[in-house]
């Protein structure tokens, strides 16, 4: 519903909006204002259809599928542990304040994502670290490759280029 670009500018936002409702749970609402206030926080997980164009560029094409699975794999084992992280925070803290603690963890990773996002540019491929044009996401690919299909394609690490 949104173009590429707004959904990748609205990333930190949805993902501040995971963790904002979060903070009011420390003050014990009714279990009808929790509900609707985790409610609203579950449309912060929207923050990954904001991310998903820059993974699609930085992944060569013959590799997208793998790339894909291995990234919902990681995804699904990775949201795994914060539940458990923060049951045991539950264990010695009331609930809601311990789930004002994940809000929290989420407010800063919404905050570290718009600095890492601002860092890189507003389009999949402008870094503007390296000055390579190229993503630097999790698979950094120099997107001259696949333009030209004759050029090697190029990983960045460090700022200094390694022949894949």
């Amino acid at each position: 519903m949104l173009r590429p670009a707004v959904r990748e500018r609205l990333v930190a936002p949805l993902v501040a909006l995971l963790g904002l409702p979060l903070l009011v749970l420390a003050a014990d609402p009714p279990i009808a204002v929790a509900a609707g206030l985790l409610g609203l926080a579950g449309v912060g997980f929207a923050y990954q259809l904001g991310i998903q164009r820059r993974f699609l560029i930085a992944v060569p094409e013959d590799m997208r599928g793998h790339a894909f699975a291995l990234s919902s794999t990681g995804l699904m084992s990775v949201q795994g542990i914060a539940p458990v992280a923060f049951g045991l925070l539950a264990e010695v803290l009331p609930v809601g304040p311990a789930m004002a603690v994940a809000g929290v963890a989420l407010l800063l990773t919404a905050a570290a994502v718009g600095r890492w996002l601002r860092q890189r540019g507003t389009r999949p491929g402008q870094d503007r670290r390296s000055g390579y044009g190229c993503e630097s996401g999790i698979i950094p690919v120099c997107l001259k490759a696949r333009e030209e299909p004759d050029v090697r394609t190029r990983l960045f690490r460090g700022g200094r280029r390694l022949r894949a």
